[in-house]
């Protein structure tokens, strides 16, 4: 079931070798062009650069600017409703949260011999329990 896959690859033929191998002339023979344009034309290239820049410039602060969303006024009703499931979806979060914490400290109260490195991590995971049942009371509701 697990065999060793033997390849009867040439090292020496890569992705990019081949790519260079096929189409190289085309991208030297453009290279040549371009050089012999800068060459015969430096200023033109310069001035069409700059040009360039210029107009993306005034493209991305004017016409692609992001336009600015109206303020939609939300029912107290509405609010009060998704501020609550906000509540109960951090309730449930701080719980897993905290059970994961719990399991952890149980864990680590198991083993025969603690290390300095498990002495910490206990310490840190009951701080975290500690803060996060200040968390929980503090959330619900009084009745």
């Amino acid at each position: 079931m697990f065999r060793k896959i033997t390849s009867n690859r040439d090292p020496g033929k890569t992705l990019g070798s081949e790519l260079k191998k096929e189409f190289g002339i085309y991208f030297e023979r453009a290279g040549s062009k371009s050089r012999q344009l800068m060459e015969k034309y430096p200023r033109q290239v310069f001035t069409a650069m700059v040009i360039a820049i210029l107009f993306s410039g005034v493209l991305a602060f004017t016409v692609m600017r992001e336009k600015q969303r109206p303020i939609v006024q939300v029912n107290a009703s509405v609010q009060n409703t998704a501020s609550g499931f906000g509540q109960i979806i951090s309730t449930a979060n701080a719980l897993q949260t905290l059970w994961a914490t719990q399991q952890q400290v149980d864990l680590l109260l198991k083993k025969d011999t603690l290390t300095h490195a498990d002495s910490l991590t206990l310490n840190q995971a009951l701080i975290q329990m500690e803060n996060l049942r200040a968390l929980l009371k503090k959330s619900r509701p009084n009745h």
